[in-house]
């Protein structure tokens, strides 16, 4: 999923019309231009990060692109005020691929290996927790108050899981959509709101409820 860094050229008139394109979007404009000024000036990358993000680095993160982490409070956020959480663990890496946005309000926790795909969109509310590996693709939609999490956080007769979660390209998760460790998910899927993903979904599948089975296959959406 990780681009070749050597051979992506992305320019930097791309990526300031990427930036102003979301910004003129915003509803609270003094803020972002804020984040913009910190985010070049004190962490050294492309990636936008709000003031409005408590945002707290002990591991590693690979900007290979610009993307926008809380950056850009629209309509959608429903709170412009509320805040989120960005925290990488010491041992925790996060990659972002070229042009990802990641709402406000989302909580993001990882200790392990977070990567997101070019061109995802994270919409707000959403939780992503990855102690062990978890995998976006690229052009995925991921709609409200989703749970992406690779952990059960216990341990029962002392076999501890470290399942990592794998989603596909342009993958559309619905709201209220809960992902647990082992959830392996084809491109092109369709996930219908409030369901439970536990394991494998093939490619091109619409699936639903909980746990999660197959409603339809052969799926294409736009």
């Amino acid at each position: 999923m990780v681009q070749n860094r050597d051979k992506l050229i992305i320019s930097k008139s791309t990526t300031l019309k990427f930036h102003i394109k979301r910004l003129l979007k915003s509803q609270s404009i003094l803020i972002d231009l804020l984040s913009i000024i910190k985010s070049f000036l004190v962490f050294k990358y492309k990636t936008i990060i709000s003031l409005k993000v408590n945002y707290k680095n002990n591991g590693k993160i690979i900007s290979i692109g610009p993307s926008h982490i809380g950056f850009c409070s629209n309509y959608m956020n429903l709170d412009i005020n509320a805040a989120g959480v960005f925290r990488i663990y010491k041992s925790g890496t996060v990659v972002l691929n070229p042009f990802v946005r990641i709402s406000r309000t989302c909580k993001v926790y990882v200790s392990g290996k977070l990567e997101i795909g070019q061109s995802t969109y994270i919409n707000p509310n959403t939780l992503i927790i990855s102690n062990h590996d978890v995998k976006i693709g690229a052009n995925c939609a991921i709609s409200w108050n989703v749970q992406i999490i690779d952990d059960d956080f216990h341990s029962i007769n002392n076999n501890v899981s470290k399942d990592s979660i794998s989603i596909g390209d342009k993958v559309w998760i619905g709201s209220d959509v809960k992902i647990i460790k082992g959830a392996k998910i084809g491109n092109g899927c369709v996930i219908a709101a409030n369901s439970l993903v536990i394991g494998v979904v093939p490619p091109n599948s619409l699936v639903g409820g909980i746990p999660a089975k197959i409603l339809k296959s052969d799926v294409v959406w736009s």
